[in-house]
């Protein structure tokens, strides 16, 4: 007997609509972007239904801490950005050093005809008054210096602030998850956010294009 050995072929079912929605898809400008965009209408959908809770996990190999939940994953370019031209540092100003000028003593005569007394009465009132002068002039320079010192610290705290600001780096992360991530920081920390409540988010008219390319985007604004 000839063993009978029963095939099976696959069947290569004709959709006549997938050629016709790539030539649509190709016609709009469809491109990898787009994907990614038609991707966070459906998070952010399913974000204002059911929050967090109601997005999928998205298994990976990264190493997450315990808090974090990885909802997709693709690629990312690092940028780090500075100042063009950095202005020379400004010089440290340092406060004023006011000496205190002592008033001289008065020289004391005594005019004739007086008494012992009135001598002695009268020599003492005039080095009283050089003391107090004295004291006064001390506790102006003492005042002047303190406020020189104080000019100068605000002085060397705005040149500091110049220069942190002029020397101060920044990154920026070009990816196309820039979407999602957006709109799961948004609705979890600011779900007022203006780009949020408004949608412009979105490109202008991407539910149009969606619709030509035959592809279904949630409302989300």
């Amino acid at each position: 007997m000839t063993p009978y050995a029963a095939t099976t072929q696959a069947v290569k079912v004709h959709d006549p609509m997938a050629d016709v929605e790539r030539a649509l898809a190709a016609q709009v400008g469809w491109n990898w972007v787009d994907d990614h965009l038609l991707y966070a209408c459906k998070m952010l959908s399913r974000l204002r239904a059911g929050g967090i809770a109601a997005l999928d996990p998205y298994p990976t190999s990264i190493v997450m801490e315990e808090q974090e939940t990885c909802f997709g994953e693709g690629q990312g370019l690092w940028a780090v950005f500075r100042s063009p031209e950095l202005p020379p540092p400004p010089p440290t100003i340092a406060p004023a050093v006011i000496a205190a000028v002592s008033p001289s003593t008065p020289v004391f005569v005594a005019p004739r005809g007086s008494s012992r007394r009135d001598i002695q009465r009268a020599r003492t009132a005039a080095n009283a008054a050089a003391f107090n002068a004295r004291q006064r002039s001390e506790r102006m320079a003492v005042q002047m210096v303190q406020a020189a010192a104080d000019a100068a610290r605000v002085a060397n705290a705005a040149a500091a602030a110049a220069r942190e600001q002029a020397t101060s780096h920044y990154l920026e992360l070009a990816t196309p998850w820039a979407a999602p991530a957006f709109l799961i920081a948004s609705q979890a920390r600011f779900p007022h956010h203006p780009q949020l409540i408004s949608g412009s988010w979105l490109p202008h008219g991407f539910e149009e294009r969606c619709h030509i390319a035959g592809k279904a985007c949630q409302r989300v604004r």
